[in-house]
C-alpha cells in the first residue's frame, strides 16, 4: 500500500514520474483505491464460530457456511502450523481452512469425507465445549 501511495503522490503531487515507464494518472488513482480497499477488507475480516446443539456456523468476512451435527463425522482440536497464510485456504491434509491468526483450530471430518479447520484462540473453551457437548451425539467420535 506505501509503495502505491508513494507512488500515485510522486507522479500526481510532485509532477516526478513514478519509474522508467510510468503508469497514466487514472490506473495509479484506480491502484491506490483497490489497494486501501484490500487493505481495508484484511484488516475487518474477522471469523466467527457458533457451535450449538443442531449446528456449527462459521462466518468469515463475506463467507457464511453452515454445517449440521448430522454431516459431522468426527471433531478435534489441532495444531495445523501455518499453511501458508491465514485467510481462507485449501490444503490437502486439513481441507478448507479459515483463520484469522494463529495455528490451533477445531478440525472437523465430515460423513461425505471432506474436512475442514476453524481457527480459533479460545482452545480451553472449545475443549471444555467438546468434552461437555459432543458426547451428547452418537455420530460424532471426539480425537
Amino acid at each position: 500500500m506505501l509503495l502505491a501511495l508513494w507512488g500515485t503522490i510522486q507522479q500526481l503531487v510532485f509532477g516526478k514520474t513514478f519509474g522508467d515507464n510510468p503508469a497514466p494518472d487514472a490506473f495509479l488513482v484506480g491502484f491506490l483505491i483497490v489497494t486501501v480497499i484490500l487493505c481495508y477488507l484484511l484488516i475487518a475480516t474477522s471469523l466467527k464460530t457458533i457451535i450449538d446443539s443442531e449446528n456449527v456456523f462459521i462466518k468469515f468476512g463475506f463467507l457464511k457456511r453452515q454445517i449440521r451435527m448430522n454431516k459431522i463425522k468426527s471433531v478435534s482440536i489441532i495444531d495445523y502450523g501455518f499453511v501458508g497464510g491465514w485467510g481462507y485456504r485449501m490444503s490437502k491434509e486439513y481441507g478448507t481452512i479459515y483463520s484469522v491468526s494463529g495455528s490451533k483450530g477445531l478440525y472437523l471430518v465430515l460423513q461425505n469425507g471432506g474436512k475442514l479447520v476453524v481457527g480459533t484462540q479460545n482452545i480451553d473453551e472449545l475443549q471444555r465445549f467438546i468434552d461437555k457437548n459432543m458426547k451428547d451425539f452418537n455420530h460424532l467420535q471426539a480425537n
